[in-house]
């Protein structure tokens, strides 16, 4: 099954924040924060055998990797995505495709939650101006729910 998961906020899951579950699934997942789940951010299953498309997203403060591709062999492309603080590291397995294809990521870490979101603590997860995801792709921010001076600026605007 092909699915479209685009300007979502997932956080505080107890696990993973976003799993793949089937094999020939080929999920589209772009434009999301995945942010403090206490497993990984994105979980692709073994033995996946279509393209896992990850693009600008903002994954950060989750307690396993930001994405595991559970297996070296499957084939998730992933590009200019926002890591930072991942517990375990923000990519794990998927090892060629991962390597080849994690264009323009950003994983400056800035010092925290605070130098990212407005207020994480009350689940507020809208960049701060300051934010390393601010303006990363295309004139636009990473990650779902973002606004600039009252005017929503999206994903990127495609």
């Amino acid at each position: 099954s092909t699915a479209s998961m685009i300007g979502s906020i997932v956080y505080g899951c107890t696990g993973t924040g976003v799993a793949m579950n089937s094999t020939a699934g080929s999920p589209l997942i772009m434009g999301n924060t995945i942010v403090a789940n206490t497993g990984d951010g994105i979980d692709i299953i073994t033995g996946s055998t279509l393209l896992q498309q990850i693009l600008h997203n903002v994954i950060t403060d989750n307690g396993g990797y930001g994405i595991d591709g559970v297996s070296a062999a499957n084939a998730s492309a992933a590009a200019y995505n926002r890591f930072r603080d991942n517990t375990l590291g923000n990519t794990n397995l998927a090892t060629d495709w991962l390597a080849a294809t994690s264009w323009g990521d950003v994983t400056t870490d800035t010092g925290g939650a605070a130098t990212d979101y407005v207020n994480s603590g009350s689940n507020d997860y809208r960049l701060i101006n300051g934010s390393p995801a601010q303006n990363m792709i295309y004139g636009g921010a990473a990650g779902a729910y973002q606004f600039k001076g009252g005017i929503s600026s999206g994903w990127g605007g495609f």
